[in-house]
């Protein structure tokens, strides 16, 4: 099987890094192609999971939480009915083999650290719904580049919020909405183009209770986070059809040891959002990033059904952009919400930084959380 990998995005430089590991073997990514049969390519069936490889304050390179995303990554797989045939230690393995490989190449003029991915993908390559347990498990690595992307001159980033009922999640009883699976990430692709035709970085997702009573999830890539008036911090519980995300554990874990408690355990209504007095989006690749503005339509456009019917979808995305007007609503960064956040955001590079001079006393650090690079 042949595969190839990171396809630069129009707006940023992508660094092929020159190895990667495919089914126990150290392969050079020079000599792989792409079948045009693959399964995943065609119906989105893969597993997948990423970290970041971070350049530490002692000069050492470590894996962060790698522990978490490997059984996470297993844990997926056998929710998903994949066969995986290599342990625990096996993957950790070969996650550290591949940073070993893949460091030396990385451009330091365009990133500060490496991001690695992990995938797995039925091995049969056969067109047609269904495939087989059986899958290929690919190792790679790239330029741990910005993702979230903060607009010159301003503070924060901007987000889509469309309105409830349009970039809603799917009914919890067949939505594979818990996954980190590509059939739970392909409308969010969608909408992450959507958001990028109004300047914003993401675009925010409802979740249906099967009574139209929504309520927030989780944006295309990132956990959602508000601090209230009260100086609660809140997130919409996994139930919101929310991705376990292990940087949203992170935060969590963090805001305890400051003594904050967050609620993450009720569903969170819209409304909450333009009560807030900050908020914020957490995501491995992106870490903790202050939402300047929330664009947002109070219209709530509907989409005609002959859009979805007659032409058979032709026009929905410019239908989509042609009649959504949103207006943004502003979040001030002079109170002690956005201060803060501010707070937050510094301890937690810290910690993946393994910057144990600015974690605060009392903070303490599982071992696990940081695999060392030989």
């Amino acid at each position: 099987m042949n595969y190839l990998y990171q396809t630069p995005q129009p707006d940023q430089e992508i660094h092929q890094h020159p190895y990667l590991w495919c089914n126990g073997k150290i392969i050079n990514i020079e000599n792989f192609g792409f079948p045009a049969s693959t399964h995943g390519f065609h119906y989105g069936t893969s597993i997948f999971g990423g970290t970041g490889v971070r350049l530490c304050k002692d000069g050492q390179w470590r894996i962060f939480r790698a522990h978490d995303h490997v059984q996470r990554i297993l844990d997926h797989a056998q929710g998903f009915g994949l066969s995986v045939p290599f342990s625990h230690p096996e993957i950790l393995e070969a996650i550290t083999k591949i940073c070993q490989l893949n460091l030396p190449s990385l451009n330091r003029q365009v990133a500060d650290d490496l991001y690695l991915r992990m995938a797995l993908d039925p091995s049969d390559q056969g067109l047609g719904v269904g495939s087989s347990n059986k899958a290929d498990f690919i190792i790679f690595s790239q330029d741990l580049t910005q993702y979230l992307k903060i607009a010159e001159g301003k503070t924060g980033a901007s987000l889509l919020f469309p309105g409830p009922g349009l970039f809603c999640r799917g009914d919890k009883r067949t939505s594979l909405s818990f996954l980190k699976s590509a059939s739970n990430y392909g409308i969010g692709n969608f909408w992450k183009r959507i958001a990028k035709q109004f300047g914003a970085v993401e675009t925010l997702a409802t979740f249906d209770d099967e009574s139209n009573n929504y309520s927030l999830s989780e944006t295309t890539g990132a956990c959602i986070f508000l601090i209230m008036k009260n100086n609660t911090i809140v997130t919409p519980p996994l139930e919101s059809m929310c991705l376990d995300s292990i940087t949203r554990r992170t935060i969590i874990d963090i805001c305890h040891h400051l003594g904050y408690d967050v609620k993450d355990n009720q569903p969170l209504s819209t409304n909450m959002l333009w009560k807030a007095n900050c908020v914020f989006l957490v995501g491995t690749w992106a870490g903790p990033v202050f939402i300047e503005e929330i664009l947002y339509d109070p219209s709530y456009p509907e989409v005609p059904i002959e859009i979805y019917t007659k032409n058979n979808g032709k026009e929905f995305f410019q239908w989509i952009i042609n009649n959504l007007n949103p207006e943004p609503h502003r979040y001030l960064t002079s109170n002690p919400a956005y201060d803060f956040f501010r707070q937050l955001e510094k301890i937690y590079w810290a910690i993946v930084r393994h910057d144990l001079s600015l974690i605060p006393a009392g903070i303490e650090i599982p071992e696990s959380w940081h695999t060392l690079i030989p």
